[in-house]
């Protein structure tokens, strides 16, 4: 058990206890703080707590616990600072907050693996920083949304194991970066759209940069580089680390977890558990052509994944 940590330090700490056997509701915690990590215990009740964090909150990770009840709605309060969001593997229930579209330095969206409902927010259209994004195994329902391609620097992008119906919007193939997308398990129905082969980084003979896969963030901020002017503070103020990105991808007939320099050699097209036409589209042939891939599709089902 933590007891209560609720102080007031002279600049903004990252706080890190990941990975331990804590339960319960999260004590009164230090409100000051440049980063967050809880992920990997046992904790429980809502995650109101969230809400009394003030300053440069770069990180939130709460992943894999016991949280649940629906998201707060205090977002705006980290819209300047905010890189990294994981919420996966809770308990978390209703709808996506309309203002997590205000995190506009947003890069990592993780909220897997929880019970949200509802459609994909319009709002996350103005985190045009996000380079990963998993809203997969909830219970998200309505088309995809057309606006998903503005989002121009997704890597990664997983709506897989939710609700989701209709066309696949033609502008998913704006996304020139994508590296893995997984759509599987919904209800997609009529053709697959003809522009797959617009998702070029999957063409590229260049793999293996894992600078992709990671995003920096502060774990330690002085107090007077977040009140005075930049100029006063010491050279290198601000302490950075690395937070890196991980993925589920079907892989040999399982859901395999991809991390580190894993993902960062992996490309993925998965369509499988749709109503789609049987037709493959000469795009994505093409793209597997030329890559001396091997593409699976039988009974509506397109499986494409590939680790160089």
């Amino acid at each position: 058990m933590i007891p209560n940590m609720g102080v007031i330090f002279l600049g903004y700490p990252g706080m890190d206890l990941s990975n331990n056997h804590f339960e319960g509701s999260v004590p009164s915690l230090p409100y000051r703080v440049s980063a967050l990590n809880l992920s990997g215990n046992k904790f429980s009740g809502t995650v109101s707590f969230l809400c009394n964090f003030d300053g440069p909150l770069t990180l939130l990770d709460i992943s894999n616990n016991s949280f649940s009840g629906s998201l707060p709605d205090c977002w705006m309060k980290f819209q300047e600072k905010l890189v990294v969001l994981s919420l996966s593997s809770n308990n978390i229930s209703g709808k996506i907050r309309f203002s997590l579209g205000t995190l506009f330095n947003l890069e990592v969206l993780y909220l897997r693996k929880n019970a949200f409902v509802g459609e994909v927010p319009m709002s996350l259209r103005n985190c045009r920083r996000l380079r990963f994004v998993d809203l997969g195994e909830n219970k998200l329902y309505g088309v995809i949304p057309e606006w998903i391609g503005e989002l121009s620097k997704l890597y990664v992008l997983v709506l897989g194991s939710n609700r989701f119906y209709g066309m696949l919007p033609s502008k998913v193939c704006w996304l020139h970066n994508l590296q893995v997308i997984d759509l599987s398990n919904n209800g997609l129905s009529a053709n697959i759209p003809r522009c797959f082969d617009n998702f070029t980084a999957m063409a590229r003979r260049s793999f293996g940069d894992d600078v992709i896969t990671s995003h920096a963030y502060s774990s330690a901020i002085p107090a007077k580089c977040y009140f005075l002017n930049g100029n006063e503070c010491p050279s290198d103020p601000v302490e950075e680390a690395q937070f890196l990105d991980n993925a589920w991808v079907a892989w040999k007939g399982a859901k395999q977890l991809f991390g580190k320099s894993g993902l960062s050699l992996l490309e993925s097209i998965d369509l499988s558990r749709n109503n789609l036409s049987r037709k493959i589209p000469n795009a994505i042939t093409g793209l597997c052509r030329s890559l001396n891939r091997r593409i699976n599709f039988h009974y509506k089902i397109l499986v494409y994944s590939k680790q160089s």
